[in-house]
């Protein structure tokens, strides 16, 4: 779940949620320590080949969901108390952050309804 070259050691991060996008197609891991999200693509086995490594902005990222159409991400940054929402590269894998950071105390969890 962590880049090649990564330095920290494994008492340093650790995974937090693991999602899929509504296909199935990409799996989704954030990294608190790293500060990151890690996108997998799944392949028709159900083996997993990591995409990329996408850095956050923020610190000790929680939970994150897709926003429906899955163009933006919503990410809680637990230890910098804010949210966050990036725009989200389906292709590359990538997320760039879109505006301001939103201050909230410890986020835990999103869930949008439809």
């Amino acid at each position: 779940m962590l880049p090649e070259g990564c330095t920290l050691k494994e008492t340093e991060t650790k995974a937090a949620a693991i999602k899929l996008t509504a296909d199935g197609k990409i799996l989704m891991a954030s990294n608190r320590g790293h500060d990151s999200i890690a996108f997998f693509a799944v392949n028709d086995d159900g083996t997993l080949m990591l995409k990329n490594v996408s850095k956050l902005t923020g610190k000790f990222p929680r939970d994150f969901e897709l926003m429906p159409g899955e163009k933006f991400m919503v990410v809680g940054h637990k230890m910098s108390n804010e949210i966050q929402v990036y725009a989200f590269n389906r292709e590359k894998c990538e997320l760039k952050a879109v505006g301001e950071p939103i201050p909230c105390w410890r986020p835990l969890c999103f869930k949008f309804l439809k």
